[in-house]
């Protein structure tokens, strides 16, 4: 068997396997973690330190990217019909999701704006989490078991907004 055939096997063993509600992601990220590393060794802590900070630019530079990148405050401004100086306060305000990179130029995820607007829920579940912003953006974006799979932004989109804020206010509490 070639390994193109184990993969075409394990496609369809995790699509008649995974429970209803489950994302095949999830399980294969479960699987993909129980595995041990390949070749375990010795690693010195500059490498360590290196390879941390490498892990979380990529996933950094993944949230940044994701649902449709993100918008510069005088964007935003443009979009919402607020001034620039409008946009900080409500970042400030804790009612904008946004981070801030070597430039000092704060970034807003496009995906927290609807029809002009700041989307329905994303206020209400910025009262219940930390201000740390990478910690916002991973609540919005990963998929949680406690919503069959889907991440919190999916449920906004769908209009579930009580589901989700209910979602934060227990991640806050619970720390996840």
């Amino acid at each position: 068997m070639n390994l193109d055939a184990v993969v075409d096997e394990l496609h369809q063993i995790v699509a008649e396997k995974t429970p209803k509600g489950t994302s095949p992601q999830l399980i294969l990220e479960r699987l993909r973690a129980s595995f041990p590393p390949l070749h375990p060794r010795e690693v010195s802590n500059e490498e360590a330190k290196a390879i941390l900070l490498k892990r979380g630019e990529s996933s950094r530079n993944r949230l940044e990217k994701a649902d449709g990148g993100a918008l510069a405050a005088e964007e935003v401004a443009d979009l919402i019909g607020y001034s620039r100086q409008g946009v900080d306060h409500l970042r400030k305000t804790n009612r904008l999701v946004a981070w801030r990179r070597g430039n000092g130029k704060w970034h807003y995820p496009a995906w927290q704006f609807e029809d002009g607007h700041i989307r329905p829920g994303i206020q209400e579940c910025l009262e219940h989490l930390s201000e740390n912003p990478w910690g916002r953006m991973l609540f919005f974006l990963n998929p949680r078991e406690s919503l069959g799979g889907k991440r919190p932004l999916d449920l906004l989109l769908k209009g579930r907004i009580e589901d989700v804020v209910r979602v934060a206010r227990r991640h806050q509490t619970h720390g996840g």
